[in-house]
């Protein structure tokens, strides 16, 4: 980039860069589209880290079943973010490939904003990798270590047991109460 004379890691005013046919040769220029850079970036962080998740966790996850709003709202919302997303990329590539400190200003919105949102996420978390393991056997999806495996296989095993010695007070009294109470139609 040097060498053929490209201008792209200048900083700061620049006569010779522009940004959608507007020369960039000002103090003012540049602060005004170094701000729009971070508040759009981050903007464009923060919406995406608070609406993907519910739009991929609710309106698109097939074993959800029920949603808060109609389906023309949650409709409306997907498109509206779409096209938001897309003009802000195209935007957001222009102003990133002017010169090297709006690509720098870009990153460093981008950081600020998903440190403060994943900590969000992970603040009442806490770190278990066995208790992590176990539940994700329980939930059919990849094993990583047999002895989640084991504990699953063990605690299945003994309430299996227990249910077959009748642990109720009353014998087979979980058979004929099961067959005597009413179902969730017939108590409404």
């Amino acid at each position: 980039m040097i060498k053929d004379g490209s201008n792209f890691l200048t900083l700061g005013p620049n006569a010779a860069n522009q940004l959608l046919g507007v020369k960039m040769d000002t103090w003012f220029k540049w602060w005004v589209t170094a701000i729009y850079t971070f508040v759009s970036t981050a903007v464009a962080a923060f919406s995406s880290d608070a609406l993907c998740p519910f739009f991929s966790n609710v309106i698109e996850d097939h074993k959800t079943q029920y949603i808060p709003y109609s389906k023309f709202k949650c409709l409306l919302m997907v498109q509206c973010f779409t096209i938001y997303g897309v003009i802000m990329s195209v935007i957001g590539m222009f102003v990133a490939l002017t010169q090297v400190d709006f690509m720098i200003i870009r990153i460093v919105a981008d950081l600020v904003v998903n440190s403060h949102t994943t900590y969000y996420f992970l603040r009442n978390k806490e770190v278990d990798v066995e208790q992590y393991d176990t539940w994700k056997c329980a939930n059919n999806t990849r094993c990583r270590g047999s002895r989640a495996l084991e504990k699953i296989v063990e605690h299945n095993s003994e309430e299996e047991e227990g249910s077959r010695h009748g642990l109720c007070a009353a014998g087979n009294a979980t058979e004929e109460t099961a067959a005597h109470r009413p179902s969730r139609n017939e108590a409404m």
